[in-house]
């Protein structure tokens, strides 16, 4: 996982109390040129977040390998398959995010 990445996530998630990402779902794509496409820093990336509550979609996993030839020169993302995993990552987030509007959180004490 890229250094920036993990010092941002430290520092939103500070104070432990007032964390934003706790109780938040949360969806992790990765791509590379190599050939696992960032799959191993989606696993470090999803514990981390998993241990700050945050509610990471597990399902399903998009991890793009050989992103060199599967984008074009703007960024736009063109294999198919990794589209359709996408496309359902995020329909799977939002149905997430829908049924947690309804229900109501009870405050419970920091963790130390």
């Amino acid at each position: 996982m890229p250094a920036a990445l993990k010092n941002a996530i430290d520092w939103v998630s500070r104070p432990r109390a007032g964390n934003p990402l706790e109780m938040k779902p949360v969806a992790i794509m990765s791509a590379s040129t190599g050939f696992t496409g960032g799959i191993r820093a989606q696993e470090h990336l999803r514990q981390i977040l998993s241990s700050l509550g945050a509610i990471v979609i597990a399902y399903p996993e998009v991890a793009v390998g050989g992103a060199g030839s599967k984008f074009d020169g703007e960024g736009r993302l063109l294999d198919g398959a990794a589209l359709r995993f996408a496309d359902e990552l995020m329909r799977n987030a939002l149905r997430v995010a829908a049924a947690l509007r309804g229900i109501a959180v009870v405050a419970r004490p920091p963790r130390g």
